[in-house]
């Protein structure tokens, strides 16, 4: 009796032992209402020096909560005695009001202001997103520029020199106030609380010496009327979305309302189109709305916080509040936000780790070679080629045979040191679990990257010195970006070609040639939205030498890494995904090169050997040099024509400094264990992004398997349609890896099956 069962690779368990799962629930969270916060019957000590009698909600008009949504500050419009302009609030559970409490107050404005006979108070609070910059407005619009010893700390605030001062220049008086990423535009509402104005900084996140460019009339825009007036105002993270809190005093009714705007060209105000509106204004037992005065949004716009000033008309005894609420989607007040950026960014740089890790998975095969060149193991391998054409047939059986046996038509060997020393095959495999953090940066967001790999390879030894192999490695990565809604995970299939090859007695060259197969799965609040294929193709070359130095065995090494990857044009469906007003994005096919050179030195401890394993700790350190593009892609809306072109920085510094350390244990029996470490900085100038890439990754491999069979099949009359496999004897099991490959369809298609059989 024989049975046959086969399963996709891609909804294979794979390698229980080495499966991670990461889920992410989304949940409806119950809206938070938080009232007036005092600091305790212990009292209070703030920054001033003082003991703290007022709460934390004195007299609120601005508030701002943290990227990270850990800390919350609150600006206070109280100028009596015992004014505290403004408040911090730290929350133990990021973005959750519940768990918040008062450390800190500050009466920053008082000696300032004064000193020019302005007033204390303050009206609104912007802070920059490394957490450093803060700018403060107060009643009469001055704008007052700090510079914050910890990130998003009031603690050790101080004064920039000088500030916006609105009895010198009251052309500029800010009543509410933000910057763009990089500080270099300030936008203001107003005093008169009706027109919305772009300005461009002289020094970033800097009021002083700013240029006007551009004014939006909120009147004009069908946002405020005579009895209304704009409050607050603030941008989305990638500047697209712009939201504008409007109070309205007119009708009694107090139907406060929140706009939403879009921005063809990020935080650009003349490009900006009105979305929609919703009325906020209301009293349901929990939270006041009725006086809206601060909006904040927090963890990628699915929270909304509301700031509400006490003595509304409808009930008594209100105190002033600070209501949290929870969106279905991002900024989804009118209609769900979705981050072009964020997409495309986790793209590429998933098409990019898939070039690293097979040649880091290859390299890993290499440095085996390296250290085991004398070792030899003979398994079962075949090489066929199809051949339909009568004649073509004829020419090929004469030479097959020869092929099969020693790859002639790839590497000769001398007659000679064939009967000196026979040439055999090896098979090895690897099966890997990568965990990658990648931190935050101006621009983007952090995000952990998480990939699974198993790799089948062979090759053989040619004479002395010279390797020649083939490996097929399937890997499998999610992106999962922090505070998003929005990930991207990967498939691919690559086979790699690689080989050893001598140039002198202690000098030689490693190379790999790759060609993978992509397909990439965009999520939306956990949701399929849109799938993208691809294809990349790569080579590597790396220099070596067998010369160490010192007791740890220093090697020096440089290596140039060059690959293409196309991505096919797709639509991420995001209305798929919920049921609320979106808008699915079209995106262009896109073409973009990636490449790097690294030099460096590598190092191999002295090795622990025992009966059973040998342990060698390994490690090295390299200077990387970036040699990607920068990459422009292009997307439009559904339902319209016009069509936005953004281009993405190839690298986030064009030089990094990586080090890595771990240990190879590889035991008798062929089976090996590989751990590493790795931690990638750039080598910036004061100016340019900060990033930092930290990786861990396991490996798992046999190199000495018996009983297995490796086959590689080419049809270059069909599409160039290849098959690789891999077969391995399990006592009445035959367990079989194979997949196949056509080279010139657009869209590549390629199968990946495991398959089990067994005979009773």
């Amino acid at each position: 009796m024989k049975f046959v069962k086969k399963y996709r690779l891609k909804n294979l368990i794979f390698f229980l032992f080495l499966l991670l799962y990461s889920t992410n629930i989304y949940a409806e969270i119950t809206r938070t209402f938080v009232t007036a916060i005092r600091p305790g019957t212990s009292g209070f000590t703030n920054m001033d020096g003082n003991v703290s009698v007022r709460d934390a909600l004195e007299d609120p008009f601005g508030v701002f909560v943290s990227p990270d949504g850990k800390t919350v500050i609150n600006a206070n419009n109280n100028t009596s005695s015992n004014h505290r302009c403004l408040t911090q609030l730290e929350l133990s559970t990021p973005f959750e009001l519940s768990t918040a409490t008062l450390v800190e107050e500050s009466n920053i404005l008082n000696t300032i202001a004064k000193r020019s006979g302005g007033r204390d108070d303050c009206h609104d609070i912007y802070i920059s997103p490394d957490g450093l910059n803060m700018s403060v407005t107060n009643e009469q619009g001055a704008i007052f520029d700090f510079k914050l010893v910890t990130p998003f700390q009031l603690k050790g605030a101080t004064l920039k020199d000088g500030y916006l001062n609105p009895w010198v220049n009251s052309a500029i008086r800010g009543d509410d106030i933000w910057f763009n990423n990089d500080g270099s535009k300030m936008y203001v509402i107003d005093v008169a609380g009706d027109n919305l104005k772009e300005y461009t900084t002289a020094s970033p996140f800097s009021s002083i010496g700013v240029t006007i460019i551009n004014t939006v009339d909120l009147t004009s825009e069908a946002v405020i009327d005579g009895t209304e007036t704009a409050h607050d105002f603030l941008f989305n993270d990638t500047g697209e979305t712009l939201m504008i809190l409007v109070n309205d005093t007119g009708d009694g009714e107090h139907d406060d309302t929140i706009f939403q705007f879009s921005l063809s060209v990020a935080f650009d105000t003349t490009t900006l189109t009105l979305v929609g509106s919703s009325v906020i204004s209301g009293y349901d037992g929990t939270e006041d709305n009725s006086d809206a005065v601060a909006i904040s949004f927090g963890n990628d716009g699915t929270k909304l916080y509301i700031m509400n000033l006490d003595g509304g008309p409808n009930v008594s005894g209100k105190v002033d509040t600070l209501s949290q609420f929870n969106l279905k989607c991002p900024y989804g007040i009118v209609q769900c936000v979705s981050d072009t950026r964020a997409s495309i960014v986790s793209q590429v740089e998933l098409a990019k780790q898939n070039i690293s890790l097979n040649t880091s998975t290859i390299f890993k095969r290499f440095e085996w070679i390296k250290r085991n060149r004398d070792n030899e193991d003979l398994s079962s391998h075949n090489i066929n080629i199809n051949y339909p054409n009568p004649l073509l047939k004829s020419l090929v059986s004469k030479f097959e045979p020869s092929l099969k046996n020693n790859l002639a038509a790839l590497v000769k060997n001398t007659e000679k040191k064939a009967k000196n020393k026979k040439s055999k095959w090896s098979s090895w495999s690897i099966a890997e679990v990568s965990i990658g953090n990648y931190e935050e940066t101006i621009l983007d967001k952090p995000k952990d990257i998480y990939t699974k790999g198993l790799t089948f390879g062979a090759d053989r030894k040619i004479g002395d010195n010279k390797f020649f192999g083939l490996a097929l490695r399937y890997g499998n990565s999610e992106s999962d970006m922090r505070r998003s809604v929005q990930e991207v995970d990967l498939e691919s299939l690559t086979l790699n070609i690689y080989g050893v090859v001598p140039t002198s007695n202690t000098q030689y060259i490693n190379a790999v040639l790759g060609l993978s197969v992509l397909r990439f799965d965009n999520k939306y609040l956990g949701g399929l939205s849109g799938e993208r294929n691809g294809k990349q193709a790569f080579g590597t070359i790396n220099y070596r030498t067998k010369t160490a130095y010192s007791k740890i065995n220093i090697t020096p090494t440089g290596k140039l890494t060059y690959g293409v990857t196309q991505l096919s044009e797709f639509t991420d469906f995001i209305s798929n995904t919920i049921d609320s007003p979106s808008k699915n994005v079209r995106y262009a096919e896109d073409t973009f090169k990636s490449g790097q050179f690294a030099g460096g030195l590598l190092f191999e401890m002295e090795k622990y050997v025992s009966d059973q394993v040998t342990v060698q700790p390994l490690g090295g350190i390299e200077i990387i040099y970036d040699l990607t593009d920068d990459i422009t892609y292009k997307y439009q809306n559904a339902g319209e024509t016009a069509v936005t072109k953004k281009t993405l920085p190839g690298k986030y510094s064009r030089k990094d400094l990586k080090t890595n350390i771990g240990f190879e244990a590889i035991y008798t029996n062929g089976f090996t264990i590989s751990a590493d470490y790795q931690r990638k900085i750039s080598l910036n100038d004061d100016e340019s992004p900060s990033f930092t890439d930290k990786r861990f990754i396991v490996k798992f491999s046999n190199s000495k398997e018996k009983n297995t069979q490796f086959a590689f099949d080419f049809d270059p009359l069909m599409n160039n349609f290849a098959n690789l496999s891999y077969a391995k004897d399990i006592g009445n099991f035959i367990l079989k890896f194979n997949s196949n490959y056509s080279s010139i369809n657009k869209i590549s298609d390629y199968v990946a099956n495991i398959e089990l059989t067994g005979t009773f």
